[in-house]
């Protein structure tokens, strides 16, 4: 029996190529739907299916492997995933069917660094501001 309920977390996940496996491994002892990926370091946009079917949709700088957002999503949720948009490596969007319905549910990531980081006049807020 499918649950009607939408299981999802975030993770400040500090590496995706450094943290992978582990990720897989923690989230297989968990329950989710999505979980939202920051500090990703995954150079480019685009989705990545993992070998335990989960599939990476992630967002970051084209050509250095820094800051960066995603979405980890359950194998069962896949066929819910109705799109991702990638507004920046700071900010990137994945659009949900709910289930039992035809409603669409928009999921937000968004990385900002802690107030210590070195580049306090990232442009990244000036995205959240930019109409759609």
């Amino acid at each position: 029996m499918v649950s009607s309920n939408l299981y999802i977390g975030t993770y400040n996940i500090r590496s995706y190529q450094v943290h992978a496996d582990e990720l897989q491994i923690e989230a297989e002892k968990i329950k989710y739907d999505v979980i939202g990926l920051a500090e990703v370091r995954k150079c480019g946009t685009g989705r990545v299916d993992l070998r335990n079917g989960a599939s990476l949709y992630y967002s970051g700088h084209a050509d250095k492997a820094k800051d960066g957002v995603g979405f980890f999503v359950n194998p069962l949720q896949k066929p819910q995933v109705h799109g991702f948009i990638a507004t920046s490596p700071r900010i990137a969007q994945l659009l949900l069917q709910i289930r039992n319905s035809d409603r669409l549910l928009r999921l937000i990531q968004v990385y900002a660094p802690a107030t210590s980081a070195k580049d306090p006049s990232d442009a990244a807020y000036d995205y959240s501001r930019r109409p759609r």
